[in-house]
Protein backbone atom coordinates (compact mmCIF):
# COMPACT_ATOMS: atom_id res chain seq x y z
CA UNK A 1 0.00 0.00 0.00
CA UNK A 2 0.95 3.42 -1.11
CA UNK A 3 1.39 5.77 1.95
CA UNK A 4 0.91 9.40 1.49
CA UNK A 5 1.26 12.51 3.68
CA UNK A 6 -1.68 14.50 2.20
CA UNK A 7 -1.41 17.93 3.73
CA UNK A 8 -4.65 20.19 3.35
CA UNK A 9 -4.09 22.55 6.70
CA UNK A 10 -7.85 21.97 7.45
CA UNK A 11 -11.40 20.81 6.60
CA UNK A 12 -13.36 23.83 6.59
CA UNK A 13 -15.87 25.31 4.07
CA UNK A 14 -13.44 25.80 0.89
CA UNK A 15 -12.74 24.45 -2.29
CA UNK A 16 -9.30 22.93 -1.16
CA UNK A 17 -10.96 21.26 0.89
CA UNK A 18 -14.24 20.21 -0.63
CA UNK A 19 -12.07 19.16 -3.68
CA UNK A 20 -9.76 16.69 -0.84
CA UNK A 21 -12.74 15.44 0.53
CA UNK A 22 -14.22 14.16 -2.47
CA UNK A 23 -10.94 12.84 -3.68
CA UNK A 24 -10.49 10.79 -0.82
CA UNK A 25 -14.12 9.12 -1.00
CA UNK A 26 -13.32 7.63 -4.27
CA UNK A 27 -9.47 6.48 -3.44
CA UNK A 28 -8.84 2.87 -4.30
CA UNK A 29 -8.33 2.71 -0.26
CA UNK A 30 -6.78 -0.88 -1.00
CA UNK A 31 -3.61 0.65 -2.77
CA UNK A 32 -3.55 4.10 -1.13
CA UNK A 33 -3.28 5.34 2.80
CA UNK A 34 -3.55 8.76 2.33
CA UNK A 35 -3.22 10.71 5.98
CA UNK A 36 -5.18 13.97 6.26
CA UNK A 37 -2.63 16.68 8.00
CA UNK A 38 -4.53 19.60 9.18
CA UNK A 39 -3.11 22.54 11.49
CA UNK A 40 -5.85 21.90 14.46
CA UNK A 41 -7.78 19.22 16.54
CA UNK A 42 -11.02 20.86 16.11
CA UNK A 43 -14.20 19.96 14.70
CA UNK A 44 -14.43 21.56 11.11
CA UNK A 45 -17.33 21.49 8.29
CA UNK A 46 -16.35 18.27 6.08
CA UNK A 47 -15.74 16.17 9.42
CA UNK A 48 -18.66 14.10 9.23
CA UNK A 49 -18.62 13.68 5.35
CA UNK A 50 -14.82 12.77 6.19
CA UNK A 51 -15.15 10.41 8.54
CA UNK A 52 -17.80 8.88 7.23
CA UNK A 53 -16.05 7.70 4.19
CA UNK A 54 -13.28 6.00 6.48
CA UNK A 55 -11.02 9.30 6.61
CA UNK A 56 -9.01 10.46 9.95
CA UNK A 57 -7.21 13.61 10.82
CA UNK A 58 -3.93 13.87 12.08
CA UNK A 59 -3.94 17.15 13.75
CA UNK A 60 -0.25 19.45 14.20
CA UNK A 61 -1.56 21.62 16.38
CA UNK A 62 -3.46 21.94 19.75
CA UNK A 63 -5.85 24.55 20.22
CA UNK A 64 -5.51 24.69 24.03
CA UNK A 65 -2.30 25.72 23.75
CA UNK A 66 -2.82 29.73 24.19
CA UNK A 67 0.94 30.60 23.86
CA UNK A 68 2.08 31.14 20.38
CA UNK A 69 5.37 29.88 21.03
CA UNK A 70 4.18 27.18 22.58
CA UNK A 71 2.00 25.97 20.33
CA UNK A 72 4.65 26.42 17.18
CA UNK A 73 7.38 24.37 19.04
CA UNK A 74 5.02 21.82 19.77
CA UNK A 75 3.25 22.09 15.91
CA UNK A 76 6.71 21.26 14.80
CA UNK A 77 7.48 18.25 17.46
CA UNK A 78 4.38 16.70 16.07
CA UNK A 79 5.35 17.23 12.08
CA UNK A 80 8.96 15.93 12.65
CA UNK A 81 7.26 12.87 14.77
CA UNK A 82 4.62 12.08 12.22
CA UNK A 83 7.07 12.27 9.25
CA UNK A 84 9.40 10.41 10.87
CA UNK A 85 7.64 8.09 12.51
CA UNK A 86 5.18 7.14 9.35
CA UNK A 87 7.73 6.03 6.53
CA UNK A 88 5.47 7.94 3.68
CA UNK A 89 6.01 7.07 0.32
CA UNK A 90 4.82 10.57 -1.36
CA UNK A 91 3.58 13.99 -0.04
CA UNK A 92 1.01 15.54 -1.47
CA UNK A 93 0.91 19.51 -0.87
CA UNK A 94 -1.94 21.82 -1.71
CA UNK A 95 -0.70 25.16 -1.81
CA UNK A 96 -1.94 28.48 -2.54
CA UNK A 97 1.14 30.56 -2.60
CA UNK A 98 5.18 29.62 -4.12
CA UNK A 99 6.52 30.63 -0.67
CA UNK A 100 4.09 28.36 1.38
CA UNK A 101 7.11 25.75 -0.08
CA UNK A 102 9.74 26.70 2.76
CA UNK A 103 7.31 25.34 5.34
CA UNK A 104 6.23 21.69 5.13
CA UNK A 105 7.34 20.84 1.84
CA UNK A 106 11.25 21.94 2.84
CA UNK A 107 10.40 19.81 5.80
CA UNK A 108 9.15 16.90 4.63
CA UNK A 109 12.56 16.72 1.78
CA UNK A 110 15.03 17.45 4.51
CA UNK A 111 13.37 14.65 6.39
CA UNK A 112 13.62 11.80 3.60
CA UNK A 113 10.01 11.73 1.57
CA UNK A 114 11.53 11.32 -1.45
CA UNK A 115 8.18 11.92 -3.87
CA UNK A 116 6.87 15.16 -3.52
CA UNK A 117 3.37 16.91 -5.44
CA UNK A 118 2.83 20.36 -5.31
CA UNK A 119 -0.60 20.99 -6.29
CA UNK A 120 -1.13 24.47 -6.97
CA UNK A 121 -4.80 25.66 -5.99
CA UNK A 122 -4.46 29.64 -6.64
CA UNK A 123 -3.40 32.31 -9.70
CA UNK A 124 -2.51 35.47 -7.34
CA UNK A 125 -1.96 36.41 -4.10
CA UNK A 126 -3.54 39.95 -4.28
CA UNK A 127 -1.25 43.33 -3.49
CA UNK A 128 2.15 42.28 -2.15
CA UNK A 129 4.99 44.05 -1.15
CA UNK A 130 8.41 43.41 -2.64
CA UNK A 131 9.93 41.15 -0.02
CA UNK A 132 6.54 38.69 -0.48
CA UNK A 133 7.18 38.95 -3.96
CA UNK A 134 10.88 37.71 -3.59
CA UNK A 135 10.09 35.16 -1.05
CA UNK A 136 7.68 33.85 -4.01
CA UNK A 137 10.26 34.33 -6.27
CA UNK A 138 12.91 31.86 -4.40
CA UNK A 139 9.59 30.02 -3.90
CA UNK A 140 8.98 28.84 -7.26
CA UNK A 141 12.90 27.73 -7.78
CA UNK A 142 12.49 25.46 -4.97
CA UNK A 143 9.37 23.99 -5.86
CA UNK A 144 10.86 23.23 -9.33
CA UNK A 145 13.98 21.57 -7.83
CA UNK A 146 12.41 19.57 -5.11
CA UNK A 147 8.97 18.54 -7.02
CA UNK A 148 8.29 15.28 -8.71
CA UNK A 149 5.19 15.97 -10.02
CA UNK A 150 2.92 19.57 -10.14
CA UNK A 151 -0.49 19.49 -9.98
CA UNK A 152 -2.40 22.78 -11.08
CA UNK A 153 -6.38 23.52 -11.56
CA UNK A 154 -5.74 25.54 -14.12
CA UNK A 155 -2.78 27.02 -16.17
CA UNK A 156 -3.12 30.54 -14.45
CA UNK A 157 -2.53 28.42 -11.24
CA UNK A 158 0.30 26.53 -12.92
CA UNK A 159 2.02 29.79 -13.93
CA UNK A 160 1.80 31.42 -10.55
CA UNK A 161 2.84 28.37 -8.70
CA UNK A 162 5.57 27.42 -10.51
CA UNK A 163 6.70 30.06 -13.29
CA UNK A 164 5.53 30.78 -16.86
CA UNK A 165 8.32 29.62 -18.36
CA UNK A 166 7.27 25.81 -16.83
CA UNK A 167 5.05 23.35 -18.77
CA UNK A 168 5.82 20.13 -16.86
CA UNK A 169 2.59 19.76 -14.87
CA UNK A 170 -0.70 18.29 -14.61
CA UNK A 171 -4.24 20.08 -15.03
CA UNK A 172 -5.96 17.91 -12.23
CA UNK A 173 -9.57 19.78 -12.02
CA UNK A 174 -11.90 20.16 -9.22
CA UNK A 175 -13.88 17.28 -9.39
CA UNK A 176 -17.52 17.24 -8.56
CA UNK A 177 -19.74 13.98 -7.59
CA UNK A 178 -21.59 15.01 -10.39
CA UNK A 179 -24.83 13.20 -10.46
CA UNK A 180 -25.34 15.61 -7.41
CA UNK A 181 -25.78 18.42 -9.75
CA UNK A 182 -28.37 17.60 -12.63
CA UNK A 183 -30.89 20.22 -12.73
CA UNK A 184 -33.73 19.66 -10.92
CA UNK A 185 -36.84 21.45 -11.18
CA UNK A 186 -38.84 19.58 -8.08
CA UNK A 187 -35.73 20.64 -5.92
CA UNK A 188 -36.01 24.17 -7.62
CA UNK A 189 -39.30 23.96 -6.75
CA UNK A 190 -38.80 22.57 -2.85
CA UNK A 191 -35.45 24.96 -2.12
CA UNK A 192 -37.41 28.38 -3.03
CA UNK A 193 -40.76 26.91 -0.62
CA UNK A 194 -37.76 26.55 2.08
CA UNK A 195 -36.52 30.07 1.47
CA UNK A 196 -39.83 31.34 0.85
CA UNK A 197 -39.33 32.95 -2.34
CA UNK A 198 -41.72 32.47 -4.82
CA UNK A 199 -41.68 31.65 -8.39
CA UNK A 200 -41.75 35.43 -10.08
CA UNK A 201 -38.24 36.33 -8.04
CA UNK A 202 -35.19 36.59 -9.42
CA UNK A 203 -32.26 34.82 -6.98
CA UNK A 204 -28.58 36.03 -7.68
CA UNK A 205 -26.51 33.75 -6.21
CA UNK A 206 -22.78 33.53 -4.77
CA UNK A 207 -20.77 30.43 -3.26
CA UNK A 208 -17.42 32.22 -1.11
CA UNK A 209 -15.77 32.90 1.94
CA UNK A 210 -16.42 36.47 2.97
CA UNK A 211 -12.95 37.18 2.38
CA UNK A 212 -10.96 40.14 0.59
CA UNK A 213 -10.70 37.77 -2.57
CA UNK A 214 -14.10 37.57 -3.48
CA UNK A 215 -14.74 40.85 -3.47
CA UNK A 216 -18.46 40.81 -1.78
CA UNK A 217 -17.89 44.59 -1.31
CA UNK A 218 -18.19 44.99 -5.14
CA UNK A 219 -20.64 42.38 -5.46
CA UNK A 220 -23.25 44.23 -3.41
CA UNK A 221 -22.50 47.60 -5.45
CA UNK A 222 -23.87 45.34 -8.36
CA UNK A 223 -26.95 44.27 -6.90
CA UNK A 224 -28.11 47.41 -5.56
CA UNK A 225 -28.04 48.74 -9.12
CA UNK A 226 -29.69 45.20 -10.38
CA UNK A 227 -32.18 45.92 -7.92
CA UNK A 228 -33.38 49.17 -10.01
CA UNK A 229 -34.13 46.87 -12.99
CA UNK A 230 -35.48 44.12 -10.68
CA UNK A 231 -36.54 44.98 -7.32
CA UNK A 232 -37.95 41.90 -6.70
CA UNK A 233 -35.36 40.25 -6.30
CA UNK A 234 -32.70 37.99 -3.74
CA UNK A 235 -29.23 37.78 -3.00
CA UNK A 236 -28.70 34.39 -2.34
CA UNK A 237 -25.12 34.45 -0.34
CA UNK A 238 -23.38 31.05 0.91
CA UNK A 239 -20.44 30.87 3.00
CA UNK A 240 -18.40 32.33 6.38
CA UNK A 241 -15.71 34.37 7.22
CA UNK A 242 -13.71 36.98 8.71
CA UNK A 243 -15.53 39.96 6.80
CA UNK A 244 -18.90 38.73 7.07
CA UNK A 245 -20.45 41.15 9.63
CA UNK A 246 -18.39 44.07 7.17
CA UNK A 247 -20.46 43.25 4.59
CA UNK A 248 -23.38 43.02 6.23
CA UNK A 249 -22.83 46.63 7.73
CA UNK A 250 -22.21 47.57 4.16
CA UNK A 251 -25.79 45.76 3.23
CA UNK A 252 -27.57 48.13 5.52
CA UNK A 253 -25.68 51.28 4.46
CA UNK A 254 -26.66 50.67 1.00
CA UNK A 255 -30.06 50.02 1.81
CA UNK A 256 -30.42 46.74 0.50
CA UNK A 257 -30.35 43.85 3.79
CA UNK A 258 -33.69 42.90 3.05
CA UNK A 259 -33.12 41.72 0.14
CA UNK A 260 -29.92 39.79 1.19
CA UNK A 261 -30.02 36.37 2.49
CA UNK A 262 -26.83 34.93 4.31
CA UNK A 263 -27.15 31.42 4.73
CA UNK A 264 -23.94 30.74 6.61
CA UNK A 265 -22.47 27.76 5.68
CA UNK A 266 -23.88 24.59 3.59
CA UNK A 267 -23.58 20.86 2.81
CA UNK A 268 -26.07 21.21 -0.43
CA UNK A 269 -24.89 24.07 -1.99
CA UNK A 270 -25.96 21.93 -5.17
CA UNK A 271 -29.40 21.93 -3.63
CA UNK A 272 -29.33 25.52 -3.21
CA UNK A 273 -28.02 26.82 -6.78
CA UNK A 274 -30.97 24.80 -7.86
CA UNK A 275 -33.05 27.43 -6.52
CA UNK A 276 -30.87 30.44 -8.13
CA UNK A 277 -31.04 32.32 -11.66
CA UNK A 278 -27.92 33.35 -11.95
CA UNK A 279 -24.90 32.63 -10.42
CA UNK A 280 -22.03 35.45 -10.17
CA UNK A 281 -18.51 35.56 -8.85
CA UNK A 282 -16.55 39.15 -9.12
CA UNK A 283 -13.43 37.67 -7.39
CA UNK A 284 -10.25 39.43 -7.38
CA UNK A 285 -8.44 35.93 -8.06
CA UNK A 286 -9.19 32.05 -8.46
CA UNK A 287 -7.13 29.01 -9.28
CA UNK A 288 -9.62 28.35 -10.98
CA UNK A 289 -12.74 28.12 -8.37
CA UNK A 290 -14.99 25.13 -7.87
CA UNK A 291 -18.28 27.01 -6.55
CA UNK A 292 -18.15 28.14 -10.49
CA UNK A 293 -17.99 24.74 -12.17
CA UNK A 294 -20.86 22.83 -9.74
CA UNK A 295 -22.99 26.12 -10.84
CA UNK A 296 -22.56 25.35 -14.25
CA UNK A 297 -23.42 21.80 -13.99
CA UNK A 298 -26.73 22.89 -12.37
CA UNK A 299 -27.49 24.90 -15.69
CA UNK A 300 -26.93 27.95 -14.44
CA UNK A 301 -26.06 31.00 -16.02
CA UNK A 302 -22.95 32.90 -15.24
CA UNK A 303 -21.32 36.29 -14.56
CA UNK A 304 -17.38 36.05 -13.67
CA UNK A 305 -14.69 38.50 -13.70
CA UNK A 306 -12.24 38.08 -16.15
CA UNK A 307 -9.50 37.69 -13.87
CA UNK A 308 -10.61 33.97 -13.48
CA UNK A 309 -9.48 31.48 -16.02
CA UNK A 310 -11.50 31.34 -19.44
CA UNK A 311 -11.02 27.77 -18.99
CA UNK A 312 -13.07 27.84 -15.90
CA UNK A 313 -16.00 28.40 -18.96
CA UNK A 314 -16.61 24.33 -19.66
CA UNK A 315 -20.52 24.69 -20.65
CA UNK A 316 -20.61 28.07 -22.44
CA UNK A 317 -22.92 29.86 -20.01
CA UNK A 318 -20.41 32.08 -18.61
CA UNK A 319 -19.70 35.64 -19.76
CA UNK A 320 -16.77 37.32 -18.67
CA UNK A 321 -16.60 41.46 -17.35
CA UNK A 322 -13.94 43.39 -15.92
CA UNK A 323 -13.79 44.71 -12.40
CA UNK A 324 -13.02 47.67 -13.91
CA UNK A 325 -16.38 48.26 -15.11
CA UNK A 326 -19.32 49.75 -13.13
CA UNK A 327 -21.57 48.57 -11.01
CA UNK A 328 -24.69 49.21 -13.32
CA UNK A 329 -22.88 47.49 -16.30
CA UNK A 330 -22.36 44.59 -14.28
CA UNK A 331 -25.97 44.69 -13.34
CA UNK A 332 -27.16 45.02 -17.18
CA UNK A 333 -25.32 41.88 -17.90
CA UNK A 334 -27.19 40.04 -15.06
CA UNK A 335 -30.23 41.01 -16.23
CA UNK A 336 -29.45 39.90 -20.20
CA UNK A 337 -28.89 36.53 -18.56
CA UNK A 338 -32.78 36.51 -17.67
CA UNK A 339 -33.75 37.21 -21.22
CA UNK A 340 -34.72 33.67 -22.82
CA UNK A 341 -32.98 31.81 -20.29
CA UNK A 342 -34.17 27.94 -20.66
CA UNK A 343 -32.44 26.14 -18.15
CA UNK A 344 -31.43 22.72 -19.03
CA UNK A 345 -29.02 19.71 -17.95
CA UNK A 346 -25.57 20.42 -18.53
CA UNK A 347 -24.05 17.39 -16.29
CA UNK A 348 -22.49 16.10 -19.50
CA UNK A 349 -20.57 19.06 -20.82
CA UNK A 350 -19.28 18.91 -16.82
CA UNK A 351 -18.62 15.42 -17.27
CA UNK A 352 -16.76 15.52 -20.62
CA UNK A 353 -14.80 18.70 -19.76
CA UNK A 354 -13.37 16.16 -17.30
CA UNK A 355 -14.62 17.62 -13.83
CA UNK A 356 -15.81 13.82 -12.73
CA UNK A 357 -14.27 12.90 -9.33
CA UNK A 358 -13.94 9.46 -10.40
CA UNK A 359 -12.26 10.63 -13.34
CA UNK A 360 -9.52 12.98 -11.74
CA UNK A 361 -9.40 10.02 -8.55
CA UNK A 362 -8.02 7.77 -11.29
CA UNK A 363 -5.42 10.18 -12.77
CA UNK A 364 -4.02 11.01 -9.67
CA UNK A 365 -3.58 7.74 -8.98
CA UNK A 366 -2.11 6.82 -11.93
CA UNK A 367 0.40 9.66 -11.21
CA UNK A 368 0.91 7.87 -7.75
CA UNK A 369 1.69 4.95 -9.25
CA UNK A 370 3.86 6.67 -12.21
CA UNK A 371 6.11 8.05 -9.12
CA UNK A 372 5.99 4.85 -7.27
CA UNK A 373 7.93 3.28 -10.25
CA UNK A 374 10.69 5.73 -10.54
CA UNK A 375 13.83 5.54 -8.15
Amino acid sequence: MVKVFYLVYGLTSGGIEKYSVNLYKHLDHEKYDFQFIVKKNEHEFFDDEFKNAGGQKIALGNVNDRSKIRYRLNYLIKLLSVIREDKYDIAYFNLSTPSDVFKYPLICKIFGIKRIIIHSHNSNQGSINFFTRLVNKMGRAYINKIATARFACSDKAAAWMFGKACKSYTLVNNGLEIGKYDFNRLMREKMRSKLSINDKQFIVGHVGRFVRQKNHKFLLEIFKEFLKKKPNAILLLIGVGTLMSEVKKQARILGIKDRIIFLGEKDNVNEYMQAMDVFVLPSLYEGLPISGIEAQATGLKCVFSDTISSEADITGNVIFKTLGTSPGSWAETINNCTKNAMRTSTVDKVQRAGFDIQYVTREVEATIDKLMKSK
